[in-house]
């Protein structure tokens, strides 16, 4: 049991490590509301931009 934390510890790490490089791949699924908010604004801002 040990053993498993310690390798899902490195599996979220190694997850969280690419999400970092490659944000634009991330599944809506694993994306924090924050994440999804900050999503919505870029687009309304993109939006009134082109208005």
């Amino acid at each position: 049991m040990r053993i498993d934390g310690v390798v899902a510890d490195v599996i979220n790490n190694s997850k969280d490590d690419f999400y970092d490089k490659y944000e634009y791949l991330k599944p809506e699924c694993e994306k924090s509301w924050l994440e999804k908010a900050k999503e919505w604004i870029d687009s309304a801002c993109e939006w009134c931009k082109d208005l």
